[in-house]
């Protein structure tokens, strides 16, 4: 990613009156330093829009995982934020499961690919 997009990203929103003006919580400088080089913490103000609601993730993760190919990635229960995904053991819980408890379970959950996904 260039850091014209990298900046584009971090920029208020101007376009989208559902989305929060300010998206991220820090400078793009800061995120064009650390993305694809090193681990970060990512705040964002986007918690409550529809996207980010429970249902609507668990239809997204559903999708993705029925094609398979690896795209959706999860664990569960505490994890160090440096840890690499391809290390991550067999889970218990379901995907579905993983998303329904991330309250209170310490899951991380990557959903890949979604650009691809109509909407």
């Amino acid at each position: 990613m260039m850091e014209s997009e990298m900046t584009n990203l971090i920029q208020m929103n101007q376009g989208d009156s559902k989305l929060p003006i300010k998206i991220f919580n820090h400078s793009a400088g800061d995120f064009a330093k650390a993305f694809n080089r090193t681990p970060f913490k990512l705040s964002h103000n986007l918690a409550d829009h529809p996207l980010f609601e429970i249902p609507r993730l668990t239809e997204l993760a559903k999708g993705i995982w029925s094609q398979g190919g690896g795209n959706v990635i999860f664990h569960v229960g505490e994890k160090p934020v440096d840890e690499k995904w391809n290390r991550v053991r067999r889970q218990r819980l379901s995907i579905l499961d993983a998303i329904a408890q991330i309250g209170t379970s310490g899951s991380w959950i990557l959903i890949k690919s979604i650009q691809n996904v109509p909407e």
